[in-house]
């Protein structure tokens, strides 16, 4: 009730009074004038004032309780609130708004008299505690949930007070729907807690140090910021096995006695971690405890409280290695919002875990550059050639690298003074001619005064004018390489010399046909000097006639032989007209460095020999007495024992006389592994009468115990009716030595070649410690490849060195470039691409038996001349370097990079199918989706 009603309902009453008294008193002085009729008549007037105050009051009070109501009545009909008027003392709804019908969904009939423990999800008892804190006015709003006549539950806030109504104590409770709201915060939340995860993860993998801390701080932040049940972390184990690693939040053990395998033929390997770890996708399980799956988890999970969960796999080298589970006491907690989230914190593990082996790998690549005899410099292109950056390894002359770089010592005081001249000229000279990518090798002084050889691989950098501003590149102490080149110049010298100085006849030659070697004697015997005999083709012409074309072809198949071969007798004419009778033995040498195949041909005169049978077989008297002069060790198989044997028999056989060694039996002369050579030829022999056997290596057995090295051959001849087998023995000691010398060259040849390749692989991955084992591996894929094409296995031995050397021009980029870890700027890009003409430049002049120096140019064409350095079409560009090309990209989207993790082989191969044909040559395309799909080829570690 307001102020001025009450104000005016005390007008009205005052004003009424004052009429009546007025009014009475006037009539009783104007009526009566005795005293006792006065009082009489004084006590009525006030009896009747008190009636007619009396009903005055109650019209005033009649009024104003009509008034009241209609206000109550028409705030409950006509206001938008949901209001309801609840008894304290039943619960029960005693009157409600037009609006709480509404909103409830009831009839009046049905509302009212209801009781709150029907619309409310609180017990009875609860309920009355809360309508006593409201009577209290001891809370300002209530948060419940109310129930509809429909069924549905909503939220709702209530803001309730105390009134009375018709005398009874209620309670009048404003009703508001926040169903929406609590749905939006409650999203809201959720938002923020996933967000909280991903921010912490982002975090915490460009600082983790090392895998666990990565592990136990994800499990924690999932926790404690994103509200899970609990989080772990699980690793594959080599029996399939999954291990936790680390774990946060209250799991009441749950995780210590979880047994998980990656195994689908257990029933621990089918559950979500098992499946996502086997599968290497996300596995949700939203309803945990009726998930079939999980079936073997469900009496400890319940015991937990898990409604539900998540399981990410995650990277470690490009394997499914372990997994991150999630826990929510919520079923069907896992939305797509949180799926996709959670997916990309998984993500973000893998690439912390290669974050962190790429920071070991730059402490490693630091230690080894700081270790490593390649010296980086970058020098000021002025004066005295200024240092404006030397890696700390320059130590290694004496020198410190504050020294360099602060001035105190210019490179051209490193210099030689004998060589510095030629050097600063050669320097001119290619600044001059814009030549910007050199190679030079000169001598050094250390600190010490220590003269040390250097080779100087530099690169000019120019101002947009062209003027050169700054020379960078690396050093590298050559000293014990060129000593090495000396001495395998002098090696391959006293080689040709050994050739050239043999006693016997040696021819070695190429498969183009070039004479490469002859020795004195082979010409002293033919009469034909070197300059007659340029080629093979002008000595068979000479010493073979026309016979030379057949004697051409046996020649040709002599380059692959892997052991020496005895070939047999030749008669050759020599220059003046002779014939001599030269018995051949021959050996393939391999490759020269220039590709050629190469053999190298021995020779023995036999002609004397030769006669010498001949004119025994006349007269054995006269034979006796040539064999006792024979430079040979000679003895007669009679009966396969020792009837005769001549002096230079008993000399090399160690015997005092001769009856140490007649009668003995001839297999007691030769090693055991040639005993069956020997009955085989001596059956031979004695099937008829002047057989000859031809020459063959069998070792004997001197009388001391000691070996001699001997070429044999054998004739067999009739004495009075029996067949007895004289046996020629040659000493070849010193063939053998030679041949030993030869081989041991030909070792030394392939194993610089490769020792080569190997060190120039190696200075690469220094420089781009991030690729190591790149370029080894892409030709070993490309040798797969060209295997599978059908090339001969040379060409698959070229492409292996042609691979592991292919990016040999990366040592011009600068180290930060290579190993940025991040995408490189179109500046930087053009730097790089450089490595491909300077890769080139580095290998040009290396004497390959293969295009190698073309393929590390070539490599990055492509067939529709999109690709660099030149711009090559189709079969312009090399069969190799197409095939390097095609293996380069696979292994680079293979392997991971800097700025972005592994893609992956099944990326790359749909890389080469859709630039088939246009970049990539078809058939090498074909061939490696050959080996990786059908064949299962794995990229080497």
């Amino acid at each position: 009730m307001n102020r001025r009603l009450i104000l005016r309902l005390v007008g009205i009453y005052a004003t009424v009074s004052l009429i009546y008294i007025f009014f009475s008193d006037s009539l009783l002085f104007l009526f009566y004038s005795d005293s006792d009729t006065l009082r009489l008549a004084g006590t009525l007037k006030g009896l009747g004032f008190v009636l007619l105050t009396a009903a005055l009051l109650a019209w005033l009070l009649l009024r104003l309780s009509a008034r009241e109501t209609s206000r109550y009545r028409s705030l409950l009909d006509n206001h938008h609130a949901v209001m309801l008027v609840v008894d304290i003392q039943s619960s029960r709804v005693v009157d409600a708004s037009e609006a709480a019908f509404r909103f409830y969904g009831w009839p009046r009939s049905e509302l009212l008299g209801r009781h709150l423990s029907d619309m409310s999800n609180l017990p009875p008892e609860h309920i009355q505690a809360e309508m006593e804190r409201a009577r209290r006015n001891e809370v300002d709003v209530f948060h419940f949930r109310h129930r509809l006549a429909s069924g549905a539950v909503r939220d709702v806030d209530v803001f309730a007070g105390p009134i009375e109504l018709d005398g009874r104590p209620c309670l009048l409770a404003f009703i508001t729907d926040v169903t929406e709201r609590r749905r939006n915060e409650a999203e809201l939340n959720r938002m923020v807690r996933l967000y909280a995860i991903l921010s912490g993860t982002n975090q915490l993998v460009l600082r983790a140090a090392n895998p666990q801390t990565l592990y136990q701080e994800i499990c924690r932040i999932a926790v404690n910021r994103g509200g899970f049940l609990f989080c772990w972390v699980g690793i594959r184990q080599d029996d399939g096995s999954i291990k936790p690693v680390a774990m946060a939040g209250d799991d009441h053990g749950y995780v210590q006695q979880l047994k998980v395998t990656t195994l689908p033929g257990q029933a621990q390997g089918k559950g979500p971690i098992g499946t996502a770890m086997r599968e290497g996708r996300p596995v949700i399980s939203n309803a945990f405890l009726q998930d079939p799956a999980t079936a073997p988890w469900h009496e400890a999970a319940q015991a937990v409280g898990i409604g539900a969960s998540a399981s990410f796999p995650f990277l470690i080298n490009d394997q499914w290695a372990g997994t991150l589970n999630f826990y929510s006491g919520e079923p069907g907690y896992f939305g797509a919002k949180e799926t996709e989230t959670l997916a990309e914190v998984a993500g973000d593990v893998s690439f912390g875990l290669t974050n962190i082996q790429h920071m070991a790998a730059l402490e490693t690549a630091a230690d080894v550059i700081d270790t490593s005899p390649v010296v980086l410099f970058r020098w000021r292109a002025a004066p005295g050639w200024p240092v404006a950056f030397v890696s700390a390894n320059v130590s290694q002359w004496g020198y410190h690298d504050e020294d360099l770089m602060s001035g105190k010592i210019a490179f051209d005081a490193l210099v030689h003074p004998d060589d510095l001249g030629g050097v600063a000229d050669e320097v001119a000279e290619y600044t001059a001619h814009r030549v910007d990518h050199f190679r030079q090798e000169y001598r050094i002084r250390t600190a010490g005064g220590e003269v040390r050889w250097v080779a100087d691989v530099t690169t000019i950098e120019r101002d947009e004018s062209g003027a050169p501003t700054f020379y960078k590149g690396t050093l590298s102490d050559i000293t014990m390489q060129r000593q090495a080149r000396n001495e395998l110049a002098a090696s391959e010298q006293r080689f040709r010399r050994a050739i050239e100085e043999a006693p016997f006849p040696i021819l070695m030659y190429a498969d183009d046909g070039e004479v490469l070697a002859v020795s004195r004697t082979w010409s002293q015997l033919s009469g034909y000097p070197p300059s007659d005999i340029p080629t093979l083709e002008a000595w068979t012409r000479q010493a073979y006639g026309e016979q030379h074309a057949v004697v051409q072809s046996e020649i040709d198949t002599l380059f692959d032989l892997t052991e020496r071969k005895a070939e047999g007798e030749y008669v050759i004419r020599t220059r003046d007209g002779r014939q001599l009778t030269w018995d051949f033995s021959s050996v393939g040498m391999g490759r020269l460095p220039d590709g050629r195949r190469a053999a190298i041909s021995m020779a023995f005169d036999v002609t004397e020999r030769n006669a010498i049978l001949a004119k025994l077989r006349e007269s054995e008297a006269h034979y006796r007495r040539i064999l006792d002069h024979s430079p040979d060790l000679v003895f007669i198989n009679r009966d396969d024992k020792v009837y005769y044997i001549n002096p230079e028999g008993l000399r090399l056989l160690k015997a005092r006389s001769p009856e140490q060694v007649i009668g003995l039996s001839i297999y007691q002369l030769f090693e055991a592994s040639t005993h069956t050579q020997i009955s085989q030829r001596i059956a031979k022999l004695r099937s008829a009468a002047g057989t000859s056997a031809s020459l063959a290596y069998e070792p004997m057995i001197t009388l001391d115990g000691g070996t001699l090295d001997v070429n044999v051959m054998a004739v067999s001849f009739m004495v009075e009716g029996h067949i007895d087998i004289l046996v020629t023995c040659r000493d070849i000691s010193d063939k053998r030595r030679s041949e030993e010398t030869i081989a041991d060259y030909v070792r030394r040849l392939e194993s610089a070649v490769l020792g080569t390749a190997s060190a120039v692989s190696q200075m690469v991955e220094l420089r781009d410690p991030y690729t190591a084992g790149h370029e080894r591996r892409v030709g070993e894929l490309a040798a797969a490849i060209a295997a599978e094409m059908g090339l001969d296995e040379n060409i698959q031995a070229g492409l292996r060195i042609a691979g592991a050397v292919h990016d040999v021009g990366k040592v011009m980029v600068p180290s930060e470039i290579l190993s940025k870890p991040s995408r490189l700027s179109k500046f930087e890009f053009e730097l790089v691409k450089e490595h491909a003409e300077q890769g080139y430049q580095v290998l040009k002049d290396v004497d390959f038996p293969w295009p190698v120096a073309q393929v590390a140019l070539q490599h990055h064409e492509r067939l529709d001349g999109s690709g660099y350095p030149q711009g090559l079409k189709g079969d312009a560009i090399l069969l190799e370097a197409r095939i390097i090309a095609v293996a380069d990209v696979v292994e680079s989207m293979s392997s991971h990079r800097p700025y972005r993790p592994a893609l992956g082989t099944d990326a790359a191969m749909a890389e080469i199918e859709r630039g088939c044909g246009t970049l990539y040559d078809p058939d090498a395309v074909a061939a490696c989706l050959q080996l990786f799909r059908e064949k299962a080829y794995h990229i080497p570690e």
